[in-house]
């Protein structure tokens, strides 16, 4: 006869194997650590969001009409209208 242990629900108390036990306890932290992860991930990419006029695109040298030019230090100044 395999070890029993008592899991405690709210309102019920059962008898059950100590494996059993064990694979609801893994569950539920494998559960809860991949919702606070995917709470980490959610949070960078609502505060990490890029603005309207600025991509990656728009800066590598040939400027899109929208997008403001940026300046590189080991390039020439810009020039001034």
């Amino acid at each position: 006869m395999a070890d029993k242990t008592t899991l405690v629900l709210p309102g019920n108390r059962f008898s059950v194997p100590k494996v059993f036990k064990r694979v609801v306890q893994v569950a539920l932290a494998v559960g809860l650590t991949s919702l606070v992860a995917l709470g980490v991930i959610a949070g960078n990419a609502m505060l990490t969001t890029r603005k309207a006029g600025c991509s990656k695109a728009s800066t590598n040298g040939s400027p899109s009409s929208t997008a403001p030019t940026l300046w590189r230090p080991w390039s020439s100044p810009p020039s001034s209208p």
